[in-house]
């Protein structure tokens, strides 16, 4: 839990840049308020805790703390008027914020020099509006507006045209109280989302967690609920990334980018420690071979984003099976020295699965390959004339085509790699092209010094 900060304090003294107490005219004009009902008929209508009540008739007379009762309520009324639309609005929390705010400003519109705990109520209603998810510029706006209104309430209570100097009181003490009081709510309820997000993410983490494993125990209902996707549905995991550092939230920028490739889609996106992050694409229907394949030619918004994808499965098996070929094919891309900004397990998927352990992959190549595993330019060439020979079904037109050399030139190399391998291409042909595919994608990886 993160640890409440300390109350917001103003030093000791008069609230006036010119270190003057309340005039006698303004002390005299609030200590002369009254409720329009009876005292203790207004003080029975507090929406604060008893204590409190009696604490501020200690510091006011009675019948000022029952005025900033009823005008605290015709607050909130005017508070509700304003934003008729907001229908998680917290009223009752507000209420007390604002009954206690105005109780402060009072006190000290009289002659106190001190600031109360009031801010306390604050704490309560900010973590109450960041739960509900009240955004916290509708507060601040309100709590402005709030402002502009006591400040004209009060010039109302002195009468007519005020002094010079009561009027910078009365604006410095209103200014000073809610300044202390937007810094608390912004302080507090940036911290209550903090923690509201970070229970989220964890909890989320943890449901994908389970279903990437396979959990039986993970309910497909509350995944919908929470997670907001329909678990039965056909799923593309991806897996995004920066070689170095990056953000949070230029990944889900990129993520975001993605999603207007593929029409009716629903996105979900999972940050994970080490600078990724897993996402799902989820469809009501499999999605073209074509559209899919557009993603190979994504240009990221945040450049050096690098993307990898698995490819479109069904059901919650689909979403674990497309997830872990996405992560496969994502390892092995920041091992390769491939450059690609997009891999897809499609492409990749062989080369990945016999990359799986890179040390047993260097062994195979160097057991196939023999001196074809070497890094020099010559076995370089040697080995693109192999791949393009094994590819072409051993044409050799069509590797002197690939090649860009003479076919003279073709039947030449291929005897001397048959030579060099001690037997025919044919005899190893399937295990001497994947040992070629690893050489290539992960070059000095499982090459020979």
């Amino acid at each position: 839990m993160i640890d409440p900060p300390p109350p917001t304090s103003l030093t000791h003294g008069p609230l006036d840049p010119e270190g003057v107490p309340p005039s006698a005219a303004v002390i005299s004009a609030v200590r002369a308020l009254a409720p329009a009902t009876t005292t203790s008929d207004a003080l029975k209508c507090s929406v604060l805790p008893d204590s409190e009540i009696v604490d501020a008739c200690q510091a006011l007379p009675p019948q000022v703390v029952a005025w900033a009762i009823e005008e605290s309520a015709r607050t909130v009324e005017m508070i509700e008027a304003f934003y008729p639309g907001v229908p998680d609005l917290p009223v009752d929390s507000i209420a007390r914020a604002i009954e206690s705010t105005l109780l402060q400003i009072c006190r000290l519109l009289v002659g106190g020099t001190e600031l109360t705990r009031f801010t306390d109520e604050y704490r309560g209603f900010s973590r109450d509006a960041a739960r509900r998810g009240v955004h916290v510029r509708l507060i601040v706006d309100a709590m402005r507006i709030v402002q502009q209104h006591w400040v004209s309430v009060f010039l109302d209570v002195i009468g007519g045209v005020p002094a010079s100097p009561d009027l910078q009181q009365i604006l410095t003490i209103t200014s000073r109280v809610f300044d202390a009081v937007v810094d608390t709510f912004i302080t507090e309820y940036l911290a209550e989302r903090e923690q509201l997000l970070a229970g989220q993410l964890a909890w989320r983490r943890a449901t994908v967690q389970g279903l990437c494993e396979g959990s039986s125990s993970v309910d497909t209902g509350l995944v919908q609920s929470q997670l907001g996707i329909d678990i039965t549905r056909y799923h593309l995991a991806l897996v995004l990334w920066f070689p170095g550092i990056a953000a949070g939230y230029e990944l889900e920028r990129v993520a975001r980018q993605i999603t207007s490739i593929f029409p009716e889609n629903t996105l979900l996106t999972v940050p994970v420690d080490d600078g990724q992050m897993w996402a799902w694409l989820s469809f009501p229907c499999v999605p073209t071979p074509d559209t899919v394949t557009n993603l190979d030619g994504l240009r990221p918004s945040v450049p050096g984003v690098r993307v990898a994808y698995g490819p479109v499965c069904a059901g919650a098996e689909g979403f674990r099976q497309s997830h872990w070929q996405a992560r496969d094919s994502a390892a092995a891309a920041r091992i390769s020295h491939t450059s690609d900004t997009v891999t897809s397990w499609d492409t990749t998927g062989l080369v990945t699965l016999l990359g799986s352990d890179l040390e047993r992959a260097r062994w195979f190549v160097s057991a196939r390959l023999g001196p074809l595993a070497r890094s020099d330019a010559a076995a370089a060439e040697q080995r693109s004339t192999l791949r393009s020979y094994i590819e072409s079904n051993q044409s050799l037109v069509h590797t002197a085509t690939a090649q860009h050399v003479h076919r003279n030139t073709v039947v030449y190399r291929i005897r001397r790699i048959e030579d060099t391998l001690g037997h025919p291409i044919s005899q190893r042909r399937t295990e001497l092209y994947c040992a070629l595919l690893l050489a290539d994608y992960f070059g000095t990886h499982v090459l020979l010094p």
